[in-house]
């Protein structure tokens, strides 16, 4: 007679009982996974979804803003410059500078933006002042009295503004347009003033303009103010020859 097996002991049976355990729990990871997966889901569920993802834009801008390189900058804006691309009497299409209020190009800011013109909105250009208009207002400034409880005013500006038309605008002008709300994130808006920037670019010769090619003149000399009676005189200025020997 063969002889008999002896009987499965209670570690054998604890054995298989715990290797059925970890294939279950291994089955149920394993499909678990594969669910999220197929559904787009991270597995992990503490992780950002797609949709979640952060912004390498904003998360390089903060690091800089909190390394103190990148100053913070305006969320609201009235006045918004850039080139003209497109003018009409009722329109003007330009490309904004916006690279003042978003450095790191975090906020995404429109480019293109194109302001309505209205009856109401006043379009002006700078045009350099005549030397006669500079001494004239620099001679009015020098004999103004400040007040010592108010802010020094303003010293007179080397522009005056000139009404024009819409049409008169030339593409490719800097252009500073105005609203009355904040238009930061507009592509389009009314605007209620357009200011167009005096012209500055090179003849076709590769010279700066001149007085006699359309350019600025001279600056004017600012005016000597008068000499006061009772002020004593400087004392002369000392001959410059040679330095003494030691």
């Amino acid at each position: 007679m063969p002889p008999k097996r002896p009987a499965a002991g209670p570690s054998a049976a604890g054995g298989k009982a715990l290797i059925g355990l970890l294939g279950l729990a291994v089955g149920l990871a394993v499909g678990y996974g594969a669910g999220r997966v197929s559904t787009g889901t991270p597995i992990n569920p503490l992780a950002p979804s797609q949709e979640q993802a952060p912004n390498p834009d904003q998360d390089v801008a903060q690091r800089l803003r909190d390394a103190g390189l990148l100053p913070p900058t305006a969320e609201e804006s009235t006045a918004l410059s850039g080139k003209a691309t497109a003018v009409t009497a009722t329109s003007l299409s330009f490309e904004a500078d916006v690279i003042p209020f978003d450095p790191s190009g975090e906020k995404h800011l429109p480019v293109r933006r194109t302001a309505t013109l209205t009856a109401d909105t006043v379009i002006v250009r700078l045009v350099e002042k005549t030397p006669q208009e500079i001494t004239a207002e620099n001679q009015a400034y020098a004999k103004i009295t400040p007040d010592p409880n108010s802010p020094p005013p303003a010293p007179p500006s080397a522009y005056k503004e000139v009404p024009i038309e819409a049409t008169d605008i030339a593409v490719g002008e800097t252009v500073t347009v105005e609203a009355a709300t904040d238009i930061l994130k507009a592509e389009t808006f009314e605007a209620v003033r357009v200011t167009v920037a005096p012209s500055s670019a090179p003849t076709s010769d590769g010279t700066p303009p001149s007085p006699e090619n359309g350019g600025p003149g001279p600056a004017p000399a600012l005016p000597t103010p008068p000499e006061d009676p009772n002020r004593p005189a400087s004392p002369p200025a000392a001959p410059q020859g040679e330095a003494p020997r030691i």
